[in-house]
């Protein structure tokens, strides 16, 4: 089956709808079973990010800076968040209410799933190209400042390993 572009993103799963974004700025649910389109939601941008999926949304970043949370049955949009000044590439995380995404723009955004406020940001002084990671309750991703961050569910830096060369 095609699509209107290439898709660089994983895909997840939720209830028999396979979610994935892909380059012609959509976000695609198509039916596990026969590849049937379910839904499809347009963003402003490529999406290169792979979806998260927890409790029936799907949370992926766009190239046109915004972070969405759709409703993985409908593809309807939840909330969107605009603060970003750059894309989203590395998959999002969930931990104890709250997404965690990285940005291009050098932060990562605390998130509440069911609303979208910002609970926090932490930056760095490089784009965030990855995808964060939760170990014994922190917060762990790397810069391209070259610096791995562990992060406290505040915000608060707990620790900090730099190299010299560009994570």
């Amino acid at each position: 089956r095609e699509l209107g572009s290439k898709i660089w993103s994983t895909a997840s799963v939720s209830n028999d709808i396979l979610i994935f974004g892909s380059l012609d700025h959509w976000v695609y649910g198509l039916d596990v079973n026969n590849g049937d389109t379910v839904w499809r939601y347009e963003t402003g941008g490529a999406i290169a990010s792979s979806p998260l999926v927890e409790d029936g949304t799907a949370y992926v970043g766009s190239f046109d800076s915004n972070f969405y949370a759709i409703n993985a049955e409908s593809g309807e949009e939840k909330w969107r968040f605009t603060e970003s000044s750059n894309w989203y590439w590395g998959k999002p995380i969930f931990f104890e209410g709250y997404i965690y995404a990285a940005s291009l723009d050098g932060k990562i955004y605390a998130l509440e799933s069911l609303t979208g406020n910002k609970k926090w940001e932490s930056v760095t002084d490089g784009p965030i190209v990855g995808s964060p990671t939760v170990v014994r309750d922190m917060i762990i991703f790397g810069s391209t400042d070259g610096i791995l961050y562990a992060l406290t569910k505040t915000g608060t830096q707990h620790m900090s390993y730099g190299q010299s060369d560009p994570i």
